[in-house]
């Protein structure tokens, strides 16, 4: 678990998003962070637009 999103963006391959303590969205760490689904993800990854993976 980490709020550390650059470092996850870098270092892993899937991410799973939690709300409240419940996953709202699993997925690659690619496709979660290019085009969020969940409105949780969506808000956390917009706060750290900087957040990128090359």
């Amino acid at each position: 678990m980490s709020h550390a999103l650059r470092l996850v963006a870098d270092r892993t391959d899937t991410v799973t998003v939690l709300d409240a303590g419940r996953v709202v969205e699993p997925g690659r760490t690619e496709e979660v962070f290019s085009a969020p689904a969940y409105s949780a993800a969506q808000a956390l990854l917009g706060r750290a637009a900087e957040v990128s993976r090359p």
